[in-house]
């Protein structure tokens, strides 16, 4: 093993992969708090931590930063796809379906603005200070003064206005689900096309130091939700760890968590029928309108995008992923035991991420972590063998410590047939003879720090030996007398034929 895709295969704790694929200790990641939710659909930075929205109980809560979860409203409606937090910690929550915005402060809440729609998918405060409401399903993206007066700044062709970012000169990026277009639009409420997407869903948009954008897109079966833009009742999905479902006069949302290729999916809006593109794919937008592929991911849910600490953080799932962008290429800084990393928010030094499928809320740190193990994917000899020893390349600073383990089995999934896991042992050629014959067999490294300063592992070769076994016979045929069997190319007007036993076909003759 020794490429990023192959070590990407096993289990990592407390492991970062870079993006040449060299294992070594990841910045450490903080559980601040395990949310008592079946999903968290939404979180927002706010003066005391973070403020999250919730499914399917459509609770609105707020993480402080030791951990405390207060929560600050509970809604009529299931789901919170939207909130926003001011400085002074008022915070506006986006409720679905039959979306309402509440406005909670000062432990009050009241309805601040009823747009009449069945979404709200995206909340901020524009460069002038009115609230901007992004909604589904009929694409329309509202403003609110400061008294709940509402007013419609801009109406889509598109179906759902999906996620909205404000730049700094004051117009609005907003990306839409059905067809997948990215708008800007300005401050009068005039709107242009920055680039319409072969995905039908932009999920998150980012923009980095020197003016330019990511954007996230989606394979229309990768989305969290129905964003079908005729309500029906929901139908049974194959779903991961269950499904939650609200009606309300006719209308459905069912959150929902898939897996499989993109390949040959019904899309949203109009997409081609055979479309065949990545499941997920990062757009960088250049200030001069110049749109080009940052990252794309085959198998991976991308939920999140965030510029911090000069770079591109992305959240995904199925997995429970994060990634950061360096050099042009994903390296993945945390894998976490929820599904979905849905969104990434900025923090010192962070950032934080929270998790849905469960709902949880982390912190990244800034320390690196003591030690960390990564196990790798079950390895086939192809059948029953003796394993030989490891070898490994790296690097080792002085203090540090790298322990290999080994155990094997003869089923492809380790279970409890499989032996015990060796005792870790050390140095750049570790003997296997210790661990019993099998067909399958797994490694376990063990990295441990030493001020400051992490072991690194970039190639791990294993030897094995199959176990030999008896000659099959799969047919046997009785020439006539004086009848020899030659190759096709043999001369006749050469007298003599050396048989070679066997021949390059593996056939004997006596």
């Amino acid at each position: 093993m020794q490429t990023r895709d192959s070590f990407l295969n096993g289990t990592l704790d407390g492991i970062s992969i870079d993006s040449l694929g060299i294992l070594q200790l990841a910045d450490r990641v903080e559980r601040l708090a395990e949310i008592g939710e079946p999903f968290l659909l939404s979180a927002a930075a706010h003066p005391e931590g973070w403020v999250l929205g919730t499914g399917n109980a459509g609770t609105v809560l707020l993480a402080k930063r030791n951990g405390e979860l207060v929560v600050l409203h509970s809604a009529p409606e299931p789901e919170i796809f939207a909130v926003w937090a001011d400085e002074d910690g008022t915070v506006f929550a986006g409720s679905s379906p039959g979306g309402k915005v509440y406005r909670i402060a000062g432990g009050e809440v009241t309805v601040f603005f009823e747009p009449g729609e069945t979404y709200i998918w995206g909340l901020a405060r524009a460069a002038d200070g009115e609230l901007l409401v992004a909604t589904g399903t009929e694409g329309k993206l509202y403003k609110v003064d400061g008294e709940g007066n509402g007013s419609l700044f801009y109406d889509s062709e598109d179906t759902h206005l999906r996620v909205l970012k404000v730049l700094p000169d004051g117009d609005t990026l907003v990306g839409t689900a059905g067809e997948g277009l990215i708008l800007e639009i300005d401050s009068r409420g005039a709107a242009q096309t920055i680039y319409d997407a072969a995905h039908p869903e932009v999920v998150s948009l980012t923009t980095d130091a020197d003016g330019g954008c990511y954007a996230a897109v989606l394979a229309s079966e990768a989305s969290l939700v129905d964003l079908s833009k005729v309500a029906v009742p929901a139908q049974p999905q194959a779903t991961q760890e269950g499904s939650g479902e609200a009606q309300q006069d006719g209308t459905s949302v069912t959150v929902k968590v898939t897996e499989g290729p993109a390949a040959g999916t019904a899309p949203v809006g109009t997409r081609p029928k055979g479309f065949e593109g990545p499941r997920s794919e990062i757009l960088h937008i250049s200030p001069a309108g110049v749109v080009e592929s940052a990252a794309r991911f085959e198998d991976e849910t991308v939920y999140s995008l965030l510029w911090h600490r000069n770079r591109l953080w992305i959240g995904t799932g199925l997995d429970g992923k994060v990634f950061s962008l360096r050099d042009g290429k994903p390296v993945l800084e945390k894998d976490v035991d929820e599904r979905q990393v849905v969104v990434l928010l900025p923090d010192q030094p962070g950032p934080a991420f929270a998790t849905t499928n469960a709902a949880a809320l982390y912190r990244i740190s800034s320390e690196t972590e003591r030690r960390g193990l990564y196990t790798s994917p079950a390895l086939d000899a192809g059948q029953i063998a003796r394993f030989g020893g490891l070898r490994w390349r790296g690097e080792l600073p002085r203090g540090t410590r790298l322990e290999f383990s080994f155990r094997s089995g003869l089923s492809s999934e380790p279970d409890q047939t499989w032996s015990e896991w060796t005792g870790g042992s050390e140095g750049t050629e570790v003997s296997m003879s210790i661990v019993p014959s099998g067909r399958y067999v797994q490694w376990r490294a063990e990295l441990v720090a030493a001020d400051g300063r992490s072991p690194s592992l970039s190639e791990v070769m294993l030897s094995y030996k199959q176990v030999n076994l008896p000659p099959k016979i799969k047919s046997l045929t009785v020439l006539d007398p004086g009848e020899i069997l030659v190759p096709a190319n043999f001369n006749p007007s050469s007298q003599v034929f050396e048989p070679a036993h066997p021949n390059r076909q593996g056939i004997f003759t006596t």
